[in-house]
């Protein structure tokens, strides 16, 4: 009899469109060492690739980040993956899950984290949920968000107003916004960015950022991508009954700017 598989992702359905979506995420990092150190609104996301595969992605937090992905065939699929630990460590990662569609898309597993010798140095266990519906549009809307150390690295704090559509499937955008001083004088702006935004509030979002000053590490960081920094912001939505959201935000180093970040509706 021949022998399971070793590296694999197991998925019941045949069809792995249905699950494209973003997705609340629980997880267990064994031995906890392996997990963030700052765990911060967790969410993760499964689309399909051109070629057919279907691909998950959970970011813990800002910095750490798993993906998989592999053909669905028969309910079972070998895949490729990587976790990401701190931004900046590359390991591979060998895992296996499993979809349900009762009373929410599910998608649950464990993937095992291989040292660069290949051995396994710990596992991470992750269960992603999202209601059949989809994520409600109700995260929709404007938000006033503020930087107590601002993006463009002036060394003072500023504040923008977003603007942000959110659909059924969780993949929002949001129109440009103005990064402006409380004076108000504009220190840069952000561009029409893209979000992943979760049924449960966590969010993730991306855009280029154009600093007004031509000095300082976000105009470095500016002249390295073609005139705008990509900024990251990490975090949640204020979620009824709280008032405030929240996270921190970062741009690729070097050079690399970093801080955080609250937002009311």
């Amino acid at each position: 009899m021949a022998s399971p598989p070793t590296s694999c992702a197991c998925l019941l359905g045949p069809d792995p469109a249905p699950y494209r979506g973003v997705y609340d995420v629980t997880s267990v990092f064994d031995p906890p060492s392996l997990g963030p150190s700052n765990p911060n609104a967790p969410l993760g996301m499964a689309d399909v690739t051109p070629d057919g595969q279907l691909r998950l992605v959970i970011h813990f937090d800002r910095y750490d980040t798993l993906t998989m992905r592999g053909i669905l065939a028969n309910g079972d699929f070998p895949v490729t993956g990587d976790f990401i630990y701190g931004g900046d460590v590359f390991f591979e990662a060998v895992g296996h899950a499993a979809t349900t569609a009762s009373g929410g898309r599910r998608i649950s597993g464990s993937a095992d984290i291989r040292g660069f010798g290949g051995g396994t140095v710990g596992t991470v266990t992750f269960a992603l949920s999202r209601p059949l519906a989809g994520t409600p549009g109700a995260p929709g809307g404007s938000y006033a968000a503020s930087f107590p150390d601002s993006p463009s690295d002036c060394g003072c704090a500023s504040g923008a107003t977003f603007d942000l559509t959110v659909p059924p499937d969780g993949f929002a955008t949001f129109a440009p916004a103005t990064d402006a001083r409380p004076d108000p004088p504009v220190v840069g702006t952000f561009a029409a960015g893209t979000c992943l935004v979760a049924p449960g509030g966590s969010v993730r979002c991306t855009s280029p950022y154009d600093p007004v000053s031509e000095s300082g590490r976000a105009a470095q960081c500016a002249q390295s991508y073609g005139g705008a920094c990509p900024v990251t912001l990490h975090g949640a939505l204020p979620v009824p009954p709280a008032a405030t959201g929240g996270g921190t935000y970062a741009s690729p180093p070097p050079p690399f700017v970093a801080g955080s970040w609250s937002v009311t509706r």
